[in-house]
């Protein structure tokens, strides 16, 4: 399985709960279905309110932001904030408590967004090939992930395509 993390961060973090998702019967089962098709499996590991998911996948309503009309006060935020998006609340003093509010705190859980990667006619071989121009990236489901636990909080199938409509999933 090849990863994508958004921040140093995030590796880290992958490093630390990928292995123990990985071996969640409900996730093993799921990734075993996509293994009937040729091609790879990528794991973007990314912060549970990253603001750019629905470009990976159709996570859900909140994050079609076009549909939204959300676009320009989110260029605008983050003209203002570059990095508040990365940083999941920890620029802002004072979004974060302590004891059972940290516990359920965003930015003590991932998610962790399933996409297989084929390319018609040929095998991909690396993880290089995996962000190639002429290869298909269809997302499968995610599963959100409890930092300190490495507890599967959830898991949900995504349909076919990203969040934006007929956008094909970015190679980032």
């Amino acid at each position: 399985m090849d990863v994508i993390a958004i921040t140093p961060e995030d590796l880290t973090a992958a490093q630390e709960v990928l292995p123990e998702v990985l071996k969640d019967p409900a996730v093993a089962a799921k990734l075993a279905g996509s293994r009937d098709q040729p091609g790879r499996v990528l794991a973007y590991v990314i912060p549970i309110d990253y603001t750019m998911q629905g470009m990976i996948a159709d996570t859900g309503e909140e994050w079609k932001l076009f549909a939204r009309h959300a676009t320009i006060p989110m260029i605008t935020d983050y003209v203002l904030h570059p990095v508040a998006h990365l940083a999941e609340g920890h620029g802002h003093p004072g979004t974060v408590g302590h004891g059972v509010a940290m516990h359920e705190s965003p930015a003590l859980k991932r998610r962790v967004i399933f996409v297989a990667v084929s390319a018609r006619g040929r095998t991909l071989e690396s993880p290089v090939d995996d962000l190639g121009i002429a290869v298909t990236r269809r997302p499968l489901f995610f599963a959100d992930v409890h930092l300190h636990t490495g507890e599967v909080l959830a898991i949900r199938d995504t349909p076919p395509g990203s969040g934006w409509g007929t956008v094909p999933t970015p190679v980032f």
